[in-house]
């Protein structure tokens, strides 16, 4: 890529960054690690405008124990391993404004699988120092999110609890883990792919479950289930009714829980 046409690139790329925090982002830590890593990306190619410039006034070639990487990505046909890694981690955090982490993380894996594929076709032959950009941080990184995005999509997934709604079980912002596989295997392609790929079983009385607020499904909510098809559900003076019967409940003095990690609760519900 030539480097002029590279400059008028990041330029317009940070001038569209500038108009998507104005219009579309309210957090405030997005916004900041996206423009640092423009300006990582700034200062890697200020650092080898700057090479080449001292390297064209001493009428000098480069040496093989140089940044020969930067000198091949133009005659390998992209800009260097640092930049192109900056501009996978912007895209990736605007896609987060209109898209779940999971369907973000899929595209970043489809991008980088595919340019592994076509650098094992085309520059497997070529030393670390000779790859093009693309080649590079493909190489380095395609295999690792490949198995990031596998166990976090169909096996386990991080969820921080936001309220206190399943109390004594969970309490606020703990970190738990979420079997994927649970009620099904779905490919994590929302909102355009949601439907179960592989059913494997269907939701019980009194099960935690992980889904997304029908209201809005950028939303996931963990609440539990206290109803099934055809049940009639009912819940009057702080008491829940499953078809007419009334949930046993057990009263757990304040400094007492039922927990492992004897954190202080209030009462326990059981609707077996």
């Amino acid at each position: 890529m030539n480097q002029r046409i590279e400059c008028f690139f990041w330029a317009v790329v940070a001038v569209l960054l500038l108009l998507w925090v104005m219009i579309f982002v309210q957090s405030s830590m997005v916004p900041l690690i996206v423009f640092a890593m423009l300006a990582f990306a700034g200062y890697d190619f200020y650092q080898e405008s700057k090479f080449r410039l001292a390297s064209m006034s001493a009428g000098a070639t480069l040496s093989a124990g140089a940044t020969l990487s930067e000198a091949m990505s133009d005659k390998a046909g992209g800009m260097s391993a640092n930049r192109f890694f900056a501009l996978q981690v912007i895209i990736f955090l605007v896609t987060l404004t209109n898209l779940d982490f999971a369907t973000a993380l899929t595209g970043l894996v489809f991008v980088n699988v595919t340019l592994w594929i076509g650098y094992r076709f085309k520059y497997h032959y070529l030393p670390d120092s000779a790859l093009p950009g693309w080649a590079d941080v493909a190489k380095n990184y395609a295999m690792l999110l490949l198995f990031v995005w596998l166990l976090r999509s169909f096996i386990i997934q991080p969820y921080h609890v936001p309220t206190g709604s399943l109390e004594p079980t969970l309490l606020p912002h703990e970190l738990i883990l979420v079997k994927q596989y649970q009620y099904g295997v779905r490919f994590p392609g929302w909102p355009w792919f949601s439907n179960t790929v592989v059913p494997v079983g269907n939701p019980q009385r009194g099960d935690i479950a992980l889904f997304r607020y029908p209201v809005d499904e950028r939303v996931l909510l963990i609440k539990r289930v206290v109803g099934l098809p055809g049940d009639h559900i009912e819940y009057k003076n702080k008491q829940l009714f499953i078809n007419g019967k009334p949930c046993a409940q057990q009263a757990v003095p304040l400094g007492e829980s039922l927990a492992v990690d004897k954190v202080p609760h209030r009462y326990h519900q059981d609707m077996s």
